[in-house]
């Protein structure tokens, strides 16, 4: 059998020559496609379309944006009108300054919390107990607010539910005797040099 290789044929070096010009051309395709591709690789990264500073690209870091916790809790509560914690405050003071004046016989304790009607029915009441030689010594269990309002008129209105224990002493300090009270309160406060003052308390024992 003949081994030796026969000399290729013209059609033969023809396709081959083709294939290698098929090859050549898909090499240097690939070549431009890599290097467009690289080209704007690079040109992202520096910026320059869409990159870091543009608006398509990714931030490194975002600004944390604070939660806060109340912001999933219910609904908040109506806000109170104007002024009613500082209506209340003068009901506390006016509560406080009579359980003093009682206690010593004495209305100067109102002149600071009290005005007109009710200030008046104080010093007076205060006046007979004294002149019978006793004292009261009041004592405020429970205060709840059930109304609180400032008035278009400027007044202020607050409605209380009160618990006191009460003892009536003598001029030497024995008790004569004790009683406890619930009382509906409701107060009118007038404005008066940056304070409220109470002008009227009207009272209803329950």
């Amino acid at each position: 059998m003949r081994t030796t290789p026969l000399p290729p044929t013209s059609a033969y070096r023809s396709a081959f020559g083709e294939d290698r010009r098929s090859d050549w051309v898909l090499t240097v395709v690939l070549l431009v496609l890599l290097g467009t591709t690289l080209a704007l690789y690079d040109a992202y990264a520096k910026g320059r379309w869409g990159g870091p500073s543009r608006t398509l690209a990714i931030p490194e870091q975002m600004d944390a944006v604070p939660v806060v916790l109340s912001d999933f809790a219910q609904p908040k509560a109506a806000a109170q009108p104007q002024g009613a914690t500082t209506l209340q405050e003068a009901v506390q003071r006016a509560n406080i300054a009579f359980a003093e004046a009682r206690a010593r016989a004495d209305a100067v304790a109102l002149q600071a919390v009290a005005t007109g009607e009710w200030l008046a029915q104080e010093q007076a009441y205060i006046a007979q107990m004294r002149a019978r030689g006793e004292t009261e010594r009041w004592q405020l269990l429970g205060l709840d607010f059930v109304q609180v309002e400032q008035r278009p008129d400027g007044t202020g209105f607050v409605c209380t539910l009160e618990r006191w224990q009460m003892q009536t002493l003598r001029a030497d300090g024995s008790v004569i005797a004790t009683r406890s009270y619930t009382f509906s309160e409701g107060y009118t406060l007038v404005p008066a040099g940056g304070l409220w003052l109470v002008s009227r308390v009207d009272s209803v024992s329950r």
